[in-house]
């Protein structure tokens, strides 16, 4: 048909002329085309012998058949092509001839072949896909697909039924073990295949020659200005051959610092009988074991991450992050999937990894949740390739923090938003480094960061009260992943760094299970508050019955008193009309109805959460016989000082407390924070109302600070959108990631 003719030459010059995107984008459309005007029978015909195409052009391999027609000036006799491969013309012959016309094999568009074949007078000649599979790394991978993972694809379907179609959680657990029978990791099974090792090898650089060079895409001399000579500069994990070393090395040829790829011993045995490119170094090394080269500017790992399910991604990453210094950066170059319209290779490769790795490709958010989870955020990304996904992202453990600090030695405090290193925790540390989904902002955090009321070490992190999930706790491993709240007396934002900030180091004896019936800005914001009132009524030896007169029951320590209050069976009077309590009244000259509403005896116990000195006094001249009064606030207004008739209190037998939650020790916060737990899970005490909270970015706090500094009852929570910390990383997608200093 001349229409058919004059269309496909129309289509071959738009391919000429295309781009690489627009050549791909021809592919699929002819491709859809093809699908979309099969009747059911080439449907059938096509899929059901699939198998069959991969098998033949393997046998066409190993009989290098595809090689002969381009080493010759012309077409071949078909017997010539048996005498070249000691092959029956009959069975080369595996084509059906039209009346003169040219038509192909089952391994699609192999070659072109004229009539007459089956008598040996056929002629043959190299067509383009002949061509492509004349090209020894990809006969390479033919081998690698049809020899090593043929047979996990074979058993794919059984091995996920086994599973109940569920996605894998077991690393390295997949349907190649199932295939071949055997409990090693794909790499380790390569270690005993030495042939199987070299296919495989050969196949990633056919796998690898199509994409762009990596470092043409990255700002890799801006990153490295004024780079020391005697640092690494360049470390490409699991690099195999080390053939990115090499292009890095080729691209940057005077950029200072040491290159090295790092692999398994045999891998770097193999590479060094080779020989090594000047520049280069080799190294053995198991990427899941701490790495050994300390403050490199970029930690490479290029496809090695999408083999492996979280929790060894999560381990190599962490292996990385142990040596990163404040300009490290680790470079990812990874696939990262859309969300939608999944193109063909990347689908290909994705279920490649299932059934090799039991692992998968991911898409953005994926990987985002995955760095997120170890303390890195992406700070650069860089498309590579995007019609296969390619990306790489630049990571660096960078995160965002409040910080208190002094321009100079005679200056006053100043808070300001700032970019800092995510804490580094050492595998014989008794800390945990936790992600902070919330932080409780409390009226002593002023006091502290601000004020300098408490002689904090600055500059610093403020914040004592926080809520968030365990990254890593080297010296207790359960706790990784654990959800997690907490508060300090004496330690955070005091002698160490506080909560304001997306990461934080806590020592393992300050982690309490957040109480499962709460949100993360409520278990953030009842640290303080609910410790404090725990403090108060053990300090009063509070028992069923007793009458309690609350000041500043409005607050977040008196709202949290009265729960507590209420659960250990007081009779509540308040001078705030508030829920909760018995009696409400309203403070008169010398709270004379509090006697009143108590047979006119004063009140076993004050507990003022209000820090008021006209009330102190107040309170103290009605206190009754062997009453106690319990303080926790400093007094406000500028007046500290507070009159106390010595005399009367020793007549009368009363006692005053203070009650300073600052004194306290993590590991005791700890035991207050697991008691309170267990009341908010049996239901007898609520927690913060989550409408009386008043949530902020990070980006606010500094600001919400000096509401704070009012002292007017409003409870600000600092609730992270994001859980995001400082990660870079590149890939063939282009992305690019950095530890947080």
């Amino acid at each position: 048909m001349e229409a058919i003719k004059t269309l496909t030459n129309e289509i071959q010059n738009a391919a000429a002329t295309a781009d690489e995107a627009g050549r791909k984008e021809l592919l699929d459309s002819l491709r859809d085309l093809q699908y979309s005007i099969e009747k059911p029978e080439d449907t059938m015909q096509r899929v059901i012998h699939l198998h069959l195409v991969i098998a033949i052009t393997r046998t066409a391999v190993d009989l290098k058949i595809f090689n002969i027609p381009g080493d010759s000036d012309g077409p071949l006799r078909l017997q010539d092509l048996a005498s070249r491969t000691g092959a029956d013309p009959a069975l080369l012959a595996l084509v059906k001839a039209t009346d003169n016309s040219y038509h192909v094999k089952d391994t699609p568009h192999a070659f072109i072949v004229r009539d007459d074949q089956r008598n040996g007078r056929g002629l043959v000649a190299s067509s383009q896909t002949s061509k492509n599979l004349s090209i020894a790394e990809i006969q390479a991978g033919l081998y690698h697909n049809y020899d090593v993972l043929g047979l996990a694809y074979q058993v794919l379907p059984d091995f996920l039924a086994s599973t109940k179609y569920q996605t894998p959680t077991e690393t390295h657990k997949a349907a190649f073990q199932k295939a071949w029978n055997t409990d090693l990791p794909l790499w380790l099974w390569f270690q005993s295949r030495p042939k199987e090792t070299a296919q495989f090898n050969r196949f990633m650089i056919a796998q690898r020659s199509s994409t762009p060079n990596t470092f043409n895409f990255l700002p890799i001399e801006e990153e490295c200005k004024n780079w020391p000579a005697e640092k690494p500069l360049f470390v490409d994990i699991g690099g195999a051959s080390g053939q990115q070393c090499i292009e890095f090395r080729k691209r940057f040829p005077d950029m200072r610092g040491r290159v090295t790829f790092q692999d398994l011993p045999r891998e770097i045995e193999h590479a060094i009988s080779q020989g090594l490119s000047d520049g280069v170094e080799a190294m053995a090394h198991d990427f899941y074991t701490p790495q050994v080269i300390k403050g490199a500017k970029f930690y490479y790992l290029r496809a090695i991450l999408y083999d492996h399910l979280d929790d060894k991604a999560i381990l190599i990453l962490k292996n990385i992050m142990q040596v990163m210094e404040k300009d490290s950066l680790i470079l990812l170059d990874e696939m990262v999937l859309p969300n939608h319209n999944v193109d063909w290779f990347a689908t290909q490769t994705d279920l490649t990894m299932l059934a090799a790795f039991g692992s998968m490709e991911q898409t953005e958010a994926q990987w985002k949740s995955l760095l997120d989870g170890v303390g890195l955020k992406a700070v650069g990304k860089f498309c590579i390739q995007s019609k296969e996904d390619k990306l790489i992202m630049s990571l660096s453990k960078t995160m965002q923090a409040i910080y208190a600090s002094r321009p100079s030695a005679t200056a006053q405090l100043q808070l300001t938003l700032k970019s800092l290193p995510v804490p580094t925790i050492f595998s014989s540390s008794n800390t945990a480094l936790v992600r902070v989904h919330a932080a409780g902002i409390n009226p002593s955090d002023v006091a502290n960061a601000i004020l300098d009321r408490f002689g904090a070490k600055k500059p610093i992190i403020p914040g004592r009260d926080f809520a968030g999930t365990v990254i890593q706790a080297p010296s207790d491993p359960q706790l990784e992943g654990a959800d997690v709240n907490g508060t300090s007396g004496r330690e955070l934002s005091l002698s160490i760094d506080g909560t304001h900030a997306e990461y934080i180091a806590v020592p393992v004896e300050g982690l309490a299970i957040k109480p499962k019936c709460l949100s993360w800005t409520q278990a953030s914001a009842m640290g303080v508050p609910y410790s404090t009132a725990y403090l108060m009524l053990e300090k009063a030896a509070a028992r069923a019955g007793d009458v309690v007169l609350i000041f500043g029951a409005r607050g977040a320590v008196g709202k949290a008193a009265r729960e507590l209050a209420n659960a250990k069976g007081l009779k509540i009077i308040t001078t705030s009309r508030v829920d909760g309590a018995d009696v409400n009244v309203t403070s008169d000259e010398n709270l004379n109805n509090v006697l009143e509403l108590n047979n006119g005896r004063g009140p076993s116990i004050i507990l003022d959460c209000a820090g008021s000195p006209v009330l102190m006094e107040k309170g103290l001249a009605i206190l009754g016989k062997s009453r106690r009064y319990i303080f926790a606030s400093g007094m406000r207004g500028g007046r500290p000082e507070v009159k106390i008739n010595v005399m009367t209190m020793l007549a009368m037998d009363q006692s005053l407390h203070g009650v300073n939650s600052w004194s306290l020790t993590l590991a005791e916060t700890k035991d207050i924070m697991n008691k309170l737990r267990k009341m908010f899970e049996d239901g007898e005490i609520q927690g913060p109302e989550e409408e009386s909270l008043t949530k902020i970015k990070l980006t606010d706090a500094v600001e919400a600070y000096q509401e704070v500094a009012k002292f007017d009852g409003k409870k600000f929570v600092i609730a992270m959108q994001d859980q995001q910390s400082s990660v870079g990383f590149y890939s063939k997608f282009g992305m690019r990631f950095s530890p947080q200093f």
